[in-house]
């Protein structure tokens, strides 16, 4: 991840010797389909921009709020790739694979709600409850009494 953030550093640095080379391959792994004499006055334009503010953007999604999809629209797409997290799968997977554990014959017939608890527990089974956490969070909920008269 933090070999394709240093990527993105030419969009910001003012040294035009090693950012032109760098911004090239940026241009052609994100943006394939794009004319590089146009990007390249783009980042120019851009950069001007960025020199003429008295406060420089501190990180991607200010820069993303600076740049106008209408004037700079590569820019404006590579400062979104920049900002877009990468997607992880790991929590769902982990859950799918606890949950032949959880679920047995024998408890079949349990409803969502328990089967979501069990299944967290048994997912993050690393972070320690007392009874006494258990106690005070059954406390705060309202009872469910049935009240005959």
């Amino acid at each position: 991840m933090a070999e394709d953030e240093d990527r993105f550093h030419c969009l910001f640095d003012n040294n035009e010797d090693s950012n032109e080379a760098d911004f090239e391959s940026l241009v052609s792994f994100y943006l394939s389909h794009n004319d590089l004499s146009t990007t390249l006055g783009e980042l120019k334009m851009w950069k001007l921009k960025l020199a003429s503010l008295n406060v420089k953007p501190s990180n991607g999604i200010d820069a993303l709020k600076l740049c106008s999809p209408v004037i700079f629209p590569n820019i404006h797409m590579l400062l979104k790739i920049l900002c877009t997290p990468p997607v992880s799968t790991a929590t769902p997977e982990r859950m799918f694979s606890n949950l032949k554990r959880v679920k047995s014959y024998l408890r079949n017939t349990m409803k969502e709600g328990r089967l979501n608890g069990l299944t967290m527990l048994l997912v993050y089974h690393n972070i320690n409850l007392t009874p006494e956490e258990v106690i005070d969070e059954l406390g705060q909920k309202p009872r469910k009494i049935d009240i005959v008269l």
